[in-house]
This record gives structure tokens, C-alpha cells and sequence, in this order.
């Protein structure tokens, strides 16, 4: 009975460890996302940007464009 006690006892702790470390994590997670991809100056963004400027700048056929738009970076979906 002192077994169970302890290993409920230490899943309540453990549970609550989880809990408190949710909260941290998921802020972390948003302040990422608005530096890769949901900020005007993300870096999703500049590269966009960056792709269209050297398309307006040397055409879509040219060697110079199409390198740069060789570079993927996705947005997740749960962002668009």
C-alpha cells in the first residue's frame, strides 16, 4: 500500500512537472514562429521578398533567379 501511494504520489509530481513546463514551452514556440514565419521582417518573408526582387530583377529565366528560387522554406500550414 506504501508502493501505490508513492507511485501516485510521484505521477502527481511528475504531472505537475509537465504542467508548469507546458506553458514556457508553448511561448517559445509562438516567439519561433513569429521569427521564421508570421513577422513582417521573418525570415519567410525576406527570402519571399528576396525572390521576387531578383525575378523582377533578372527575369524568370535567368541563372540568378532561379538559384535563389532553388531555396525552400515552407510555411507550416497551421501558420498560413
Amino acid at each position: 500500500l506504501t508502493t501505490v501511494d508513492a507511485m501516485i504520489d510521484d505521477a502527481e509530481n511528475s504531472n505537475k512537472a509537465v504542467s508548469a513546463g507546458f506553458v514556457p514551452l508553448s511561448n517559445s514556440r509562438r516567439q519561433r514562429d513569429q521569427k521564421l514565419y508570421t513577422n513582417q521582417d521573418s525570415i519567410y518573408e525576406v527570402i519571399r521578398l528576396a525572390k521576387e526582387y531578383y525575378k523582377s530583377l533578372y527575369g524568370a529565366k535567368s541563372q540568378e533567379y532561379r538559384t535563389i528560387a532553388a531555396l525552400k522554406f515552407n510555411k507550416p500550414s497551421s501558420l498560413r
